[in-house]
């Protein structure tokens, strides 16, 4: 099995000094993300939230020239929490998530989350 991750390095490594050697420079801008949330109580273990989060940043430049491929994503999310037992609890969650690039959107996501949990 060591000898498999070796292996992997190895292919790793090589890649990335072709990868390298055809780039005499490469940075990146920073990324930025803030986020913000609203949470309301309506009695002990009930419970909805309100989130939502903005990133950007990212631009790469290679060799001084940069390139378009600016990020930025925008994700918000509802949840609402309601206990079962005095130690289990339920959770549903609405999340939508978008993230681009200066050219094309990358990814869009609607996601629906259930979770159970058990506090001990």
């Amino acid at each position: 099995m060591n000898s498999q991750f070796d292996d992997m390095k190895s292919r790793y490594t090589s890649i990335e000094k072709i990868v390298l050697s055809f780039c005499e420079s490469l940075n990146n801008n920073p990324f930025y993300a803030v986020q913000t949330h609203i949470i309301r109580v309506f009695s002990p273990g009930v419970w909805a939230s309100l989130g939502a989060g903005y990133e950007e940043g990212s631009r790469s430049t290679v060799n001084g020239k940069k390139n378009d491929d600016n990020r930025d994503g925008f994700i918000a999310a509802l949840s609402a929490g309601v206990p079962i037992t005095a130690n289990q609890g339920v959770k549903l969650s609405y999340i939508w998530s978008e993230i681009n690039t200066s050219t094309a959107k990358i990814v869009h996501s609607d996601t629906v989350v259930l979770a159970w949990s058990i506090r001990f």
